[in-house]
């Protein structure tokens, strides 16, 4: 039931291949604005600010559900002994990002007026914990079940053969 370096790079190529297919049409869009004639700035922060005049309505929570269905999935699925408390922590923080973003569009359908770069802060640190958690989660489901069979085998083997030891011991 270890997990080797080989889960840890594949749950990272998985995160990274994911997360980038999501997010292409808003760095693609972020790159068209900033590309635009009237953009005279060309720096880092400018292309970083084209990014977020698409994200100042919430957008990135969508984006962060998308990753919170997936660990939820996981979160949900049959585990391996051993395994509840990463399960549980997973479970709640898919309740709590649902909760909070429910709230957050509860509170823009309504016409509540929300401070932007607040919004904006918190949808990113949001989607960054989410990228991390699913990371774990992704970690965590390329952990095998232990093969029950061949421990009962291999338990039942030794057994056995104490079992003949003991009999021998008695002739």
């Amino acid at each position: 039931m270890a997990l080797g370096f080989r889960a840890h790079v594949e749950a990272f190529g998985e995160l990274v291949t994911i997360t980038l297919i999501s997010v292409s049409p808003l760095l693609f869009g972020g790159m068209i604005r900033w590309l635009q004639i009237d953009n005279s700035n060309l720096s880092f922060t400018s292309y970083e600010g084209a990014v977020d005049s698409f994200l100042v309505r919430g957008e990135l929570f969508l984006y962060a559900l998308a990753f919170i269905a997936i660990i939820a999935w996981t979160a949900l699925r049959e585990w391996p002994l051993g395994l509840r408390p990463p399960r549980v922590v997973l479970g709640l923080f898919c309740l709590i990002s649902i909760s909070m973003i429910t709230i957050f569009y509860s509170l823009d359908a309504a016409k509540v007026a929300l401070h932007v770069h607040a919004t904006l802060i918190l949808s990113k640190i949001m989607f960054a914990i989410t990228l991390a958690l699913y990371y774990l989660a992704a970690v965590l489901s390329k952990i095998e079940p232990p093969d029950l069979a061949a421990m009962l085998s291999e338990s039942s083997g030794a057994l056995a053969s104490k079992l003949a030891e003991g009999r021998h011991d008695d002739h």
